[in-house]
């Protein structure tokens, strides 16, 4: 089941700014919270100590507001709060859900610690593991069954790192064989994206903390909607107090099936067929052409030609009355294709979500076209 969250760091905010923020992040649908014990650890700016009691109130908030809250943590930190591996004690006073391991242990200590009698549930990061046949893909594997056979699998989840450097975010293409080993053993995964409107706690010179680089400048709900297409189970807002409006959007994106794509709509489309495009949920065709995206349902709308122009890579097109009974089919160029008599120019994707055309080819989801 698709989740989203936020992440909130009390070395930042008040709590009375974190309450308000995660109050709404609560009212819209997200669940899940993200929070870090070791920013100051990390010499992050600005970052404070660890504060056992500003922590437990972040953690009480949430539990008054139903979010269920990961914290992340490594070895050092782990033993200055007195933990040991059958001991987490100290992390369930301070009403910890989630411990997301970050770095300092070894395979067989994270196996212990799944087998916790705290009830608290384990997240691995997905980040330390490669490309298929890599040493750190084999060794994250071999952690996987260990924990298979001795430890508590059903406890995990898995969740890629944030990049508060610009530059330094994975390519998504690059993921994809440590996804497909998470998804092998039934592990939730899960990735952050940018807000473009939160202060820069993370980074002062940094442009939002994501999980992947060419997710660092765009809308939070259309990288999300990348994600989710990419089979991730969970998307978070990396940066803290995202604005209302990408909560909202991602909220709304959030609960439907259907990938939302913004075109920008060129001066010659009529009204009348721009409202029966914008109301269709669209599907694109299984036998996927190499040099555009189908999608057969529209076929039927009335079309004249008109502006039958060059049809440029991610221009929409819908077939008019001269492409006989392929009229109101819509298209979407994967290429550069020159003008034809059978096409109307419609407008074209919005570079920020040329991404997600990649999630609808094939008919692997549905898709529906909104005025940008």
């Amino acid at each position: 089941m698709r989740e989203i969250g936020v992440s909130v760091y009390s070395d930042f905010c008040s709590m009375e700014d974190i309450f308000t923020y995660l109050s709404k992040a609560s009212r819209l649908g997200f669940k899940k919270v993200f929070t870090s014990l070791i920013l100051e650890n990390h010499g992050f700016e600005a970052s404070k100590k660890l504060e056992c009691n500003q922590l437990k109130k972040l953690y009480n908030i949430c539990h008054e507001l139903g979010l269920h809250i990961t914290a992340d943590i490594n070895r050092e930190i782990f033993e200055a709060l007195g933990c040991s591996l059958n001991k987490l004690k100290p992390l369930q006073d301070m009403c910890i859900e989630r411990l997301r391991i970050d770095d300092g242990f070894s395979n067989a200590e994270i196996c212990t610690i799944t087998n916790n009698d705290y009830g608290i549930k384990i997240e691995l990061s997905a980040a330390s593991a490669g490309k298929m046949g890599d040493y750190t893909y084999n060794e994250t594997k071999n952690l996987l069954e260990l924990i298979k056979k001795e430890g508590n699998l059903k406890s995990l989840t898995a969740c890629h790192n944030f990049y508060p450097l610009t530059g330094t975010g994975v390519d998504i293409l690059e993921i994809r064989d440590v996804n497909k080993l998470f998804k092998s053993y039934d592990i939730p995964l899960g990735a952050f994206v940018a807000s473009q409107f939160s202060p820069k706690h993370l980074h002062r010179n940094g442009n939002g903390v994501p999980t992947v680089e060419k997710h660092r400048y765009l809308p939070p709900h259309i990288a999300m909607q990348e994600l989710f297409a990419e089979g991730f189970d969970y998307v978070l807002i990396g940066d803290s107090m995202a604005d209302d409006r990408e909560l909202e959007k991602m909220a709304k994106c959030a609960i439907s099936s259907t990938i939302e794509i913004p075109v920008v709509f060129n001066q010659y489309i009529s009204n009348s067929i721009k409202e029966k495009i914008l109301n269709m949920e669209l599907k694109a065709r299984i036998d996927q052409p190499a040099e555009v995206i189908r999608a057969s349902v529209s076929r039927g709308v009335e079309v004249a030609p008109i502006y039958c122009a060059n049809r440029s890579k991610y221009t929409v097109t819908i077939c008019n009355s001269n492409a006989s009974h392929y009229m109101g089919e819509l298209q979407i160029n994967l290429k550069d294709l020159g003008p034809s008599i059978e096409h109307n120019v419609l407008g074209f994707v919005h570079p920020d979500a040329n991404g997600l055309l990649e999630g609808i080819k094939y008919g692997r989801n549905k898709f529906k076209l909104v005025k940008y």
